[in-house]
């Protein structure tokens, strides 16, 4: 297993960046998705959501222990997870500021990372657009970064930027 940390530039990147990947890979992938802005704000999506792209539920905020044992069962079962260490779809497809749990989880979770870099789908499927309006054609590039293990003794202050890094020099 390996943990996917991808940009996060539109509510479609989920599934552009399941695509790039080689199926047997593909469909060994869970994907991390905020409590409180998908599970809590379209609970009716969520069993087509978890049909099609095996999303769960992680907590930013009160329970976030729950999430990170879930996490680790889901590696455990030889999962490879996917999570957007921005935390949110960036309003202007800059990188945002990585979050400390990205750092966090790469070292617990003792699992190589493996940066992401998505370009384009902000303009197939621009932030703030409310389905089911139809997307609009773009070139789409998806770009996989060499995996990145960490001990467990570095910290996680230094995994965050060594992630953000990363994700830049994509």
């Amino acid at each position: 297993p390996v943990m996917l940390l991808p940009n996060h530039i539109s509510s479609i990147d989920m599934p552009i960046v399941l695509r790039a990947l080689p199926p047997e890979l593909r469909y060994k992938v869970a994907i991390a998705t905020a409590t409180d802005s998908t599970h809590e704000r379209f609970p009716w999506a969520i069993p087509v959501l978890n049909f099609l792209f095996n999303i769960y539920p992680f907590a930013r905020v009160g329970q976030i222990k729950s999430s990170l044992d879930y996490t680790g069962r889901i590696i455990d079962r030889g999962f490879s997870i996917m999570l957007f260490p921005e935390g949110r779809v960036s309003r202007n497809a800059k990188l945002q500021e990585i979050k400390g749990g990205a750092g966090f989880l790469a070292v617990e979770m003792g699992i190589p990372i493996v940066p992401v870099k998505i370009i384009g789908t902000n303009y197939v499927y621009p932030s703030g657009r409310v389905f089911p309006e139809l997307p609009s054609r773009h070139d789409v590039t998806v770009k996989f970064g060499k995996p990145i293990q960490f001990s467990e003794d570095t910290s996680y202050i230094q995994v965050t930027r060594i992630i953000e890094n990363a994700l830049k020099e994509l």
